[in-house]
């Protein structure tokens, strides 16, 4: 099974940091639209989508193991666990990361902002590349990151 995320409500979030975030690391609205629909809980999982009979079932689209919601699609599904490792390798490998980041749902969330802000651009284009996947209906793979992220221009990244 996949991680587990505390049930409670989270601490120590500087909510006005977590909303500027996405304005201090890209100029690229789509992006900015959507992490504020991730933080509003405003993003379509299949849950909410059996309630409104748009889909036969609550489960998730990568796994299939357990009900979609935004916490499981994005940080405790096995598939977007193994997404994020590769995600964590991919970044070290480039040198964007340090070799000790720690994914936590914080940061992968975009609860916890770094002070670098184009970890927090790469972090953004990856919580968007899973929602990408799970609209087309396909399971997030790091080789097709690369690709997906090419479409972006990085100079759109504040740093």
């Amino acid at each position: 099974m996949g991680r587990r995320v505390h049930a409670g409500k989270p601490r120590n979030i500087d909510w006005k940091t977590v909303y500027q975030a996405p304005f201090l690391c890209t100029k690229i609205t789509k992006l900015i639209a959507f992490q504020f629909k991730l933080l509003h809980r405003r993003l379509a999982t299949n849950i909410s989508l059996t309630k409104v009979n748009l889909k036969d079932n609550e489960q998730c689209t990568f796994c299939q193991n357990d009900r979609e919601t935004l916490i499981h699609l994005v940080w405790t599904c096995d598939v977007s666990s193994l997404f994020w490792q590769g995600f964590k390798q991919w970044g070290i490998n480039r040198e964007e990361f340090p070799n000790i980041i720690n994914l936590t749902p914080c940061l992968i969330l975009g609860l916890k902002p770094n002070k670098n802000k184009s970890i927090d651009f790469y972090f953004l284009i990856a919580r968007f590349f899973i929602w990408t996947c799970k609209m087309r209906n396909i399971s997030p793979k790091i080789e097709n990151f690369s690709p997906f992220l090419s479409r972006y221009d990085t100079t759109y990244a504040i740093s």
